[in-house]
């Protein structure tokens, strides 16, 4: 599968969607489904949540490091997300039960 979106094609393996990771926002997220409509791709994601409150980010004082620490669960909803707002793919490696480092690896755009 691929998406079409203001000019640039975009594969994504429509066997494997849960594997695609983009950020499209402030956090980034899982896309769940393809949910599109009138000839127009619209995705499902599920997004990983934040680290609870008064926990730190130790990568927060490495601005230029693509790397940001999250909670490992994710949203109970869906959101909503349309190709151009798709910012940027990541990869993630679980450091321990509850705590994810997520690593921006591709600039979608």
């Amino acid at each position: 599968m691929e998406i079409r979106s203001g000019g640039q094609v975009r594969p994504i393996a429509r066997d494997n969607t849960r594997d695609c990771l983009i950020t499209s926002g402030d956090e980034p997220g899982g896309l769940e489904m393809d949910i599109g409509c009138h000839g127009y791709d619209t995705f499902a994601v599920q997004q990983q949540c934040p680290l609870p409150p008064g926990v730190s980010d130790p990568f927060k004082k490495y601005p230029h490091f693509p790397a940001k620490l999250y909670s490992s669960s994710v949203s109970g909803s869906l959101e909503i997300v349309q190709p151009a707002w798709i910012l940027s793919h990541f990869a993630h490696w679980a450091v321990s039960d509850d705590r994810v480092v997520v690593f921006f690896v591709m600039p979608s755009k």
